[in-house]
């Protein structure tokens, strides 16, 4: 006589399945009895057909144990998984395993397929990763913009530019990957360094010439100390006034004297008589 297998059965309550199983023995003592009567052998099977009734057991349901372990599917796109401690994952990812070993398994009872579940849950809930922190990898992205109109940057050379510029590129996908801590703390020390590396020196303007400085002004000449005002000398006593002296007579005025005879006019000069001409001019002009 063989043992029910099925969820009926694996799945009833302990004390169900022990009586069930006493059932069964004493069926099979019955059946192996010489000389059982028949009476032996129907009062066995009505209480082995009672036990076998009274199982409770019920299909297995295992939809909560694979919806769990179907989670991890989507566990390297959830930092609670991916920044968690080493050894937390490693408990979770066996716990994983464990649970789908369990659901493949032929006539897997609910008390093991619940088991797997909570050995899964305690795992998943031990994880301990933080949502990854990007603000100092965005800062360096976001102030890329200045540092390449700086002479650090222009003037460096150009495979440090270019190592630069590659790391910055694959900052700025970054910020919108799901990275994990330790990656992003990775790629912003690699920025750090290739930013630091940048060798561009600024061009130093030329130096204005310093202004002469001026002569110091000449120290002012002590003034001279005011010389002491002479005193007033004491006013002379006006002199007695000169008594007005007699006025002179007029002179009596003298006789107008007698006008001079106007002198007699000179006689015109006689006027000279034209002089003779020359004879030998007269007989050449008449030779001509």
């Amino acid at each position: 006589m063989k043992k029910i297998v099925n969820a009926k059965y694996y799945n009833a309550d302990s004390d169900k399945q022990a009586a069930y199983d006493k059932a069964v023995e004493e069926a099979k003592a019955v059946l192996a009895k010489e000389n059982v009567t028949q009476a032996e052998i129907d009062a066995a099977k009505a209480k082995l057909q009672e036990a076998k009734d009274a199982l409770n057991g019920l299909d297995t349901n295992k939809e909560a144990l694979q919806n769990l372990a179907d989670e991890s599917a989507t566990k390297d796109s959830n930092a609670k998984y991916y920044n968690a401690d080493a050894d937390k994952q490693e408990a979770y990812n066996k716990a994983v395993e464990e649970a789908k070993a369990v659901i493949v398994k032929e006539n897997v009872t609910q008390a093991e397929v619940d088991a797997a579940k909570v050995k899964l849950q305690e795992a998943k809930d031990a994880l301990n990763g933080a949502d990854t922190d990007k603000t100092e990898l965005k800062l360096l992205v976001d102030n890329s913009s200045e540092l390449k109109n700086n002479d650090k940057y222009i003037n460096a050379d150009n495979d440090l530019k270019g190592e630069y510029d590659k790391l910055l590129e694959e900052a700025k996908e970054a910020l919108n990957k799901n990275l994990s801590q330790n990656e992003v703390n990775q790629l912003v020390a690699k920025v750090k360094e290739a930013e630091s590396k940048l060798n561009g020196k600024a061009v130093e303007p030329e130096k204005p010439t310093e202004p002469e400085k001026p002569a110091e002004p000449e120290k002012p000449s002590e003034p001279e100390k005011p010389s002491e005002p002479e005193k007033p000398s004491e006013p002379e006593k006006p002199s007695e006034p000169e008594k007005p002296t007699e006025p002179e007579k007029p002179a009596e005025p003298e006789k107008p004297s007698d006008p001079e005879k106007p002198a007699e006019p000179e006689k015109p000069a006689e006027p000279e008589k034209p002089a003779e001409p020359e004879k030998n001019q007269l007989n050449q002009k008449k030779t001509s």
